[in-house]
Order: C-alpha cells, then sequence, then structure tokens
C-alpha cells in the first residue's frame, strides 16, 4: 500500500484488495463499490452511470451539480489515447474487469466508461500510457494485482486538476483509471473516467466539485 496522496492530500481513497496482493507505484489510494444505476454502453459510445465510490449515504447533489460532473465525465473520458491497434468492444470477459480498480471515496460519482481491445501485451500498455498522460492530469498510480503470485489485472491512474485563480493547480477529485487484464492473446482495458459532483459526501468530510 502506498501513501503519499492518502496522507498528505486526500484522505478521501482507500484500496481494497479483492482475492490478491495489490503492488502499486505512485500515492493515492482506491476504494471498489457496486454501481447505484446499471450502465448502458455500446461499443461505439460506452456508457454513462451514477455510481458509490463508498458505501455510504450520499450527498445532496442538485441536478445541476450532477450534469455538470457528468458533462467533466465525459471530456475527461475523450481525452484519453489508447495504444495503436485498440479498438471499443461491447464487452470483455473476467471479474477484473467487471469495475473501475479504482474509486474516489465520495458518494456519489460520474463515470464515463468504455471498453477496449488492444494487441499490446499488458507491460507495454503500462508503458504507453504512462508516456501519454493526457493534457490537464498528472499520473499517480500504476501498477496491478497478483493471485498466487500470478498478474491477474492491472491499473494506470491519471488525476485531473484545475488551475486556481491564483495559478496553483488544484485537484478536482476527478480521474482517468484504466483497467486492463490479458483477454487470450490480447488486452481488454475498461476506461473509466470519474467526476465528484459538488455536495458528494466524501470520506474526508467535504464535498466534491466537478473537474473543468
Amino acid at each position: 500500500m502506498w501513501s503519499g496522496r492518502h496522507n498528505n492530500m486526500n484522505v478521501r481513497w482507500q484500496l481494497i484488495g479483492v482475492l490478491a496482493g495489490i503492488v502499486l507505484a505512485g500515492p493515492g489510494c482506491g476504494s471498489l463499490a457496486p454501481p447505484h444505476t446499471p450502465a448502458t454502453m455500446t461499443a461505439a459510445r460506452g456508457w454513462l452511470r451514477t455510481i458509490a465510490g463508498v458505501p455510504i449515504p450520499a450527498g445532496h447533489v442538485t441536478r445541476v451539480a450532477r450534469l455538470n460532473a457528468a458533462r467533466a465525465a465525459n471530456r475527461l473520458l475523450a481525452s484519453a489515447v489508447l495504444p495503436p491497434g485498440s479498438h471499443p468492444v461491447a464487452q470483455l470477459p473476467g471479474r477484473a474487469l467487471a469495475q473501475p480498480a479504482q474509486l474516489e471515496g465520495c458518494s456519489p460519482l460520474e463515470d464515463a466508461g468504455r471498453l477496449w481491445l488492444t494487441p499490446e501485451a499488458p507491460a507495454a500498455v503500462t508503458a504507453f500510457l504512462t508516456g501519454h498522460v493526457p493534457a490537464g492530469t498528472t499520473n499517480s498510480v500504476r501498477g496491478g494485482s497478483t493471485l498466487a503470485g500470478r498478474p491477474t489485472s492491472f491499473v494506470v491512474v491519471d488525476d485531473a486538476a484545475r488551475r486556481s485563480l491564483d495559478g496553483k493547480l488544484v485537484d478536482t477529485g476527478a480521474e482517468l483509471v484504466f483497467t486492463f487484464a490479458r483477454t487470450g492473446s490480447r488486452t481488454g482495458v475498461r476506461v473509466d473516467a470519474l467526476t465528484v459532483p459538488r455536495g458528494a459526501a466524501c470520506l474526508s468530510g467535504g464535498g466534491g466539485e466537478s473537474a473543468g
């Protein structure tokens, strides 16, 4: 477990290893939780849904705040860069890609996502993603999960920031989460753009804010 982001920047994160030992490089923590509402998804368009980052009562989020967060999630998703030869798909097999590997510790969240297949091996996907961090984001996590000493899934996370009036970069709570695993001879990649709507309840006690 790494500790930089948890201790110094954002106590809204917690990491849960499910049937696996997780080794991650970079600061930050994450949590897993089932979605509030089912996703609607096509191969070309992906999905947009409301989920919970942690099982706590949801904060008071207005319709406008949720729409703003949803728009920000769509913009963030559009900024993701996948390895050459990748193509969107309607579904991917396996539990490793059933949900994002990391979530902000808030409720609710807006989740815009898409599934991809790439011919690259997971190590090459990791190298590509960490070398192609979208503008306005900073890579905070790269690593993977193992079971009985064998790799089962991988994760790369980029945190979105905005510039405040005094010129400083401010963490928005939004993140781009790449969760990927070997699928036959190729690699399945789940991309989630997660934003925290203003008014969301967070483990830190603070409300969320939309990115963008």
